[in-house]
C-alpha cells in the first residue's frame, strides 16, 4: 500500500473528508483565515447551546448538565473569592461597588 492510499484508507475509516482538514473543520481554508481552534471551538458551542435548549433532554444530557454546572461554579469561585476577600485592587473596587449597590437596597427598603 502507498502512503496516500493509506491515508486514503484512515481518512474513510473515521470519517474525514478529503481535502482540507482545515477547511472542514473551520469552514474556511487558513488563506481565508480558517483556524482549527476558532472552527472547533464554535462547533463545541454550537453542540451545546443545542444540548442546553433542547426541550426533550435525555437523561444522559442532564447528567452532562448537572456535571457541567460545578465546573462553571468554581470558574467563577475565584474572581468571587477575590471580590468578597478584596485581595487586590480590583477585588477591592468590586468590593466596594456591591457594597453600594446593598446599602441602596437596604435604604429603599
Amino acid at each position: 500500500m502507498t502512503h496516500e492510499e493509506i491515508v486514503s484508507a484512515v481518512r474513510e475509516v473515521i470519517g474525514l473528508p478529503t481535502g482540507d482538514l482545515v477547511t472542514a473543520i473551520a469552514g474556511k481554508s487558513t488563506a481565508q483565515g480558517g483556524l482549527i481552534r476558532q472552527g472547533l471551538e464554535d462547533k463545541v458551542k454550537d453542540a451545546l447551546a443545542e444540548l442546553f435548549n433542547d426541550p426533550a433532554q435525555t437523561p444522559t444530557e442532564r447528567t452532562f448538565q448537572d456535571k457541567y454546572f460545578p465546573y462553571v461554579k468554581n470558574a467563577a469561585a475565584n474572581p468571587l473569592a477575590n471580590v468578597l476577600g478584596g485581595q487586590d485592587a480590583w477585588g477591592r473596587a468590586r468590593k466596594e461597588e456591591l457594597k453600594g449597590i446593598i446599602r441602596e437596597v437596604v435604604n429603599e427598603a
